[in-house]
């Protein structure tokens, strides 16, 4: 018997809708609310926490949002229907969690041995328990100095007078403690200082030339190069040569470490690191207390010690920098509203039906007593700016700051990963949802390169920066550090800008001859800090979208930093050493 058409539609009909309310109980239903749980019992301690929680659901693991086809078909749905849009709701669980979880450090869990494991397994499941459990060498940090020395299951420790190696004596875990805990006592020397760089193979280039030019500012911090078994042996030893062939007073060897964790990232998580979240891995299990946690293409100006000796790292325990404040590039509203919702529970504030720009800034003030953060955050509800913090030089104290950069990189894995970009943001986004004090360096970004002269109708100074490096300066005016190496594209992109562009098509005779172009050192003349209530940073379209263009006009708009000559002459010399043959 032929089945009617209309009765076969009707019954894929009523089955379409009946997977949807099936789909849409699964979403918004929860065994039991993370929320409801520290509502009943403010003052519920961490293990009661987590024994409530465990009683409702055996699955309640921190876990990193998977972006594949299923969720990019839900994403376009829940476009249609708004309320299957639960972006932001494991970042209100994983905060959540985390903080029951500091209370737990600070409870007494001698009898709770085996719901610690528990916790932590749980929490943070991208660390290889499996192997910590079975043996210890197999789990932690293999330390390599640059005399091919190899220390396991040991802490490299460094003079608080000079920072130079003292030993590296055997490491007691104490099991009767929290990873976590015992990483901070026993895996992280005390008051230590040093510089972190994430390198594998294909950073080795550009960490040859930050080691460098270090050298050449007599930088006396140890350096740790941490990777995860991705960082080959004669890359190790090119960068041992560059730290230290040609010792001398005046370009002192370095002291250099290789710290390789690959044991300790469970290898279903491995992969799921790369690129800029492998700098979350890099300060974490960094061996310092106080790390300066340094991209491969940055460029200090300054030895990077002079940080520790700020009011912003006294106070806050970290060093933040701003990023090119980018009008351009906003996040939708769709993207905003999630995130007012997600401050609004984890910070008890009502942003969502704020009455006005000033009932927003109203409720952000209390809990955002610092001026500089209180902007930044008022700028992305009420604009929508996402660009901020420039996270190519990071100074952060680990035993005040552990909680909230496990909340950074749980953050980043997030399902609102992708509304920012890389690991930048998330350093600070992290405090604020925490309700912890941060800041940034109060002098907004700055381009650096050549000044350009632009036609004025009058008389009065007008000038362009077009460049791919981005600049931070001192109050002073004084260059600190740049983002974004030495040569005048850092991206191999010639064939693809050529190609792309008829306006340097027109310029250059062929992409080889463009090629020649981006390879030549950048020549540093000034630098520019835009007016953003009157301009923006442009993209020129140029090395990959990479290089942007800002405009300073005597007295009506921008900053313009104007390097004397012998200013010119000390700041390209390092362009100089940066740029020598590798």
């Amino acid at each position: 018997m032929i089945i009617p058409y209309s009765f076969r539609r009707k019954k894929f009909v009523l089955a379409t809708i009946a997977l949807l309310l099936i789909l849409i109980f699964l979403i918004n239903h929860s065994p039991v609310s993370i929320e409801t749980i520290s509502a009943k019992d403010p003052h519920i301690s961490g293990f009661n926490f987590f024994a409530k929680l465990e009683q409702g659901s055996s699955d309640w693991s921190i876990k990193f949002h998977e972006i594949n086809w299923f969720t990019d078909v839900f994403f376009f749905l829940s476009h249609y229907v708004p309320f299957l849009r639960k972006e932001g709701n494991d970042v209100i669980e994983s905060v959540i969690k985390l903080k029951y979880f500091q209370k737990c450090l600070a409870e007494n869990y001698d009898t709770e041995l085996q719901r610690m494991n528990d916790i932590q397994e749980h929490l943070f499941p991208y660390l290889h328990f499996d192997a910590f459990g079975s043996s210890d060498s197999k789990f932690w940090p293999t330390y390599t100095r640059w005399n091919g020395a190899v220390y396991e299951n040991s802490l490299p420790r460094f003079s608080p007078v000079n920072n130079t190696f003292l030993d590296a004596p055997e490491v007691k875990y104490n099991y009767k403690r929290f990873f976590w805990a015992n990483w901070l006592e026993n895996y992280v020397q005390p008051g230590s200082k040093g510089i972190v760089v994430s390198a594998g193979d294909n950073q080795c280039s550009d960490t040859v030339r930050l080691i460098r030019v270090l050298r050449y500012l007599k930088n006396t911090l140890p350096i740790e190069i941490v990777h995860k078994g991705d960082l080959s042996q004669v890359y190790q030893e090119m960068l041992v040569k560059a730290a230290r062939d040609d010792d001398s007073d005046t370009y002192p060897s370095q002291e250099m470490w290789f710290s390789d964790i690959s044991h300790m990232i469970a290898s279903n998580y491995a992969a799921k690191f790369s690129g800029y979240s492998n700098k979350w891995l890099a300060v974490l299990f960094s061996s310092f207390e106080n790390t300066i946690l340094v991209d491969a293409d940055t460029v200090p100006f300054v030895g990077l010690e002079h940080y520790y000796e700020w009011e912003q790292f006294k106070n806050f325990g970290a060093v933040f920098f701003k990023d090119r404040g980018l009008k351009s590039d906003p996040l939708n509203k769709w993207e905003v509203a999630r995130l007012k919702a997600i401050a609004d529970k984890l910070l008890s504030l009502d942003l969502k039906n704020a009455l006005s720009s000033n009932d927003l800034r109203h409720q952000l003030s209390l809990r955002v007593k610092d001026t500089i953060a209180l902007n930044t955050i008022e700028s992305i509800f009420m604009h929508g700016y996402k660009h901020h913090m420039e996270s190519g030089l990071v100074v952060i104290n680990k035993n005040k700051n552990l909680m909230g950069l496990l909340t950074s990189l749980s953050l980043h894995f997030s399902s609102v990963r992708e509304y920012f970009h890389g690991d930048k943001e998330w350093f600070w986004i992290a405090q604020f949802l925490r309700n912890e004090s941060f800041t940034f360096h109060p002098k907004e970004a700055s381009n650096i390169g050549r000044l350009g002269n632009v036609a004025s109708e009058d008389s009065s100074d007008f000038y362009q920066i077009c460049s791919v490096q981005l600049s931070h300066s001192d109050i002073d005016g004084s260059i600190l550090w740049v983002n974004g190496g030495m040569k005048t594209c850092k991206k191999n992109s010639w064939n693809f800008d050529y190609d792309r562009s008829k306006r340097l098509a027109s310029m250059y005779s062929s992409s080889e001859e463009l090629r020649e172009y981006y390879e030549t050192p950048v020549h540093l003349e000034g630098a520019i800090i835009p007016d953003l209530s009157l301009t923006d940073w442009v993209n020129s379209g140029e090395c990959a979208a990479y290089n942007y263009c800002t405009l300073y006009k005597e007295g009506q708009f921008g900053e313009l930093l104007r390097f004397n000559d012998s200013t010119k002459e000390a700041y390209n010399e390092i362009v100089r050493i940066w740029n020598l043959p590798i």
